[in-house]
């Protein structure tokens, strides 16, 4: 009789492994210095499978996110940021991931109470998204558009 649990293992950890083949955060060669690369940026970069799971979380993403990679990993972007379905960042996302399409927008995004400039890349398992955060640019802004309409 076959050993059902360990064919029931190998295909759990197919699954987990899957969800982080895209980036890994530990290895040799080429994936430590991809790693290496997306942690030293100071953008905040995720990587996203096409199930909107979280693969890849760097360290300046948790730090704008405020939440920790181990929060991250393995669950859904839409779940843990709930947004509604017409919002920008939703539909862009969206949008990027199904036509395979660049995209580039501002987003103030009200669970952080924060303004950001995101880029998304799609590839074929899943999106990249680099993130700026540009409250402090956008308050400037404001500031000075109120500085000059009192003019």
């Amino acid at each position: 009789m076959p050993n059902t649990a360990s064919k029931n293992q190998k295909s759990l950890h197919q699954q987990g492994t899957r969800k982080i083949a895209p980036l890994k955060y530990v290895g040799h060669g080429v994936d430590q210095e991809r790693a290496r690369l997306l942690e030293s940026i100071t953008d905040a970069f995720v990587s996203i499978d096409t199930e909107w799971c979280f693969t890849y979380v760097n360290h300046r993403a948790e730090v704008v996110l405020g939440k920790t990679r181990e929060e991250l990993l393995g669950r859904n972007v839409w779940e843990i940021f709930p947004l509604p379905v017409d919002s920008l960042l939703y539909r862009n996302a969206h949008v990027a991931m199904e036509k395979q399409t660049n995209c580039e927008f501002h987003q103030f995004h009200p669970l952080l109470n924060k303004w950001f400039n995101i880029r998304l890349y799609p590839f074929q398992d899943g999106l990249y998204s680099f993130c700026q955060d540009i409250t402090q640019r956008k308050k400037a802004e404001e500031q000075l558009q109120l500085q000059t309409n009192a003019s």
